[in-house]
């Protein structure tokens, strides 16, 4: 849909025990790639890509005689250059685990090719929610790898960064709240999801580390997106539990919101993340 929320179009059309999530624009606004659930077992979801009206639908890679057929992934993020994805795989949910790893491939070429794709973490823990750097050079992640192995801290998670061959890994936060991240255009910042008494958008500084919380008007706020200059952002939310879902778009200066424009959304049309913007300006 537009921006204002006019033009709505729906571009999937799965069957009743499938579906489409996790939308990722193309750096030229051409296509999106995607998670597609149907037919999806405990493996995971397959990655596809369509053009952006919903044509050309197609698996992002097929496997040739293999089984899964077709790449599995979910949460994929176009690289700046258009010519990677990175995405997270669950190596062991086959066997009920958790074991989410951030991994990148190379978008060239229809059929899977091991050479293309490379495995950017390595733990036993949840790695998730890549996001690229504005030069490509290197990845966000949320992770619960310093809570996992704790009973009561299991559910935590901090945003860690790493380049984008897996070496020079490093954590940013320490908060233990820290989901979806997304690299500013400038590279100066990361604003992310906080889930705390109610899901919150945040700032993090990368010169200065410092966190700061965006005054939305939401209670439960997420998935903050920004646009190509860094000076607004695009945020899903509802003002309670009972409110129908919203998007705000704000103009940021100074870690300082100013609400710009609302779309109300159907009651149940989206979840906080299941939502992807791209400017062509």
């Amino acid at each position: 849909m537009n921006a204002d929320g006019s033009n709505r179009k729906q571009l999937t059309h799965f069957p009743s025990d499938g579906g489409a999530g996790e939308p990722a624009w193309s750096p030229d606004g051409k296509q999106i790639v995607f998670a597609n659930y149907t037919g999806a077992t405990t493996l995971g979801s397959y990655l596809y890509v369509m053009n952006a009206d919903g044509s050309n639908m197609q698996p992002l890679k097929k496997l040739q005689n293999k089984s899964p057929k077709y790449l599995i992934g979910s949460d994929p993020a176009w690289s700046p250059d258009g010519t990677k994805i990175a995405y997270e795989v669950c190596l062991d949910c086959e066997a009920f685990g958790g074991n989410y790893e951030i991994m990148t491939v190379e978008i060239a070429g229809e059929e899977y090719d091991s050479t293309q794709v490379r495995q950017l973490t390595h733990n036993m823990a949840s790695d998730e929610s890549p996001t690229w750097s504005p030069d490509g050079k290197k990845i966000v992640f949320s992770s619960d790898r310093d809570y996992y192995t704790a009973d009561t801290l299991r559910w935590r998670k901090d945003l860690y960064m790493v380049n984008a061959d897996g070496t020079d890994l490093q954590r940013l936060t320490r908060t233990g709240n820290a989901t979806l991240p997304k690299w500013c255009p400038d590279g100066s910042r990361i604003a992310y999801e906080w889930d705390i008494k109610g899901n919150k958008a945040f700032l993090y500084s990368i010169g200065s580390h410092q966190i700061s919380m965006l005054k939305t008007g939401f209670e439960f706020a997420g998935n903050p997106l920004w646009n190509k200059q860094g000076n607004q952002l695009l945020v899903g939310g509802r003002e309670t539990n009972q409110s129908k879902p919203e998007l705000r778009l704000m103009n940021i200066k100074n870690d300082t919101t100013k609400i710009l424009k609302t779309v109300t959304l159907s009651k149940n049309s989206i979840p906080v993340g299941g939502f992807d913007w791209y400017m062509d300006e």
